[in-house]
């Protein structure tokens, strides 16, 4: 086991350097020196805290760099995600601009067009038209009326 756990460590060193990856300082987290001590079965610990069999250990130590592995592959995902999201996001907003774009034109050509018949409306709805049809109702209807009242 220790000899394959030193092949991996090995082979994952060296692949970080001929990637031309700089390895990272690793930090001594607590500060202060270690302390191995052997402890026969049965025996009393000579310290309080946390005693590891060589498997544990060794599975804590697998799972470690796993999830420091897998740290980065996350955060390079969500970075991947994040920017296929912000890519998304440019094509909804340039395409609801041209949206945005086509339906401005369409409210202007309204506008132009409503200011148009405001300005120049047509005959029949001038008010001249109503004057004259008003004279030549009110003249049509006392004619009327005055040929109504004369043959009788």
């Amino acid at each position: 086991m220790k000899k394959l756990w030193s092949v991996f460590m090995a082979v994952s060193l060296f692949a970080s350097v001929s990637l031309g990856q700089e390895p990272k300082k690793i930090e001594t987290v607590p500060e202060g020196a270690d302390r191995i001590v052997s402890v026969k079965k049965g025996a009393e610990a000579p310290f309080e805290g946390q005693l590891f069999d060589n498997d544990t250990a060794l599975r804590w130590a697998n799972w470690l760099r796993q999830y420091k592995l897998r740290l980065k592959v996350d955060v390079e995902e969500q970075q991947q995600l994040c920017a296929v999201r912000l890519e998304s996001a440019a094509k909804l907003r340039e395409a609801e601009t041209a949206r945005y774009r086509k339906v401005e034109a369409a409210y202007a050509l309204r506008v132009q067009e409503l200011q148009y018949r405001l300005d120049n409306p047509p005959w029949y709805s001038s008010p001249t038209f109503y004057v004259v049809v008003g004279v030549v109702s009110a003249t049509a209807a006392i004619a009327g009326g005055y040929a109504l009242g004369s043959s009788f």
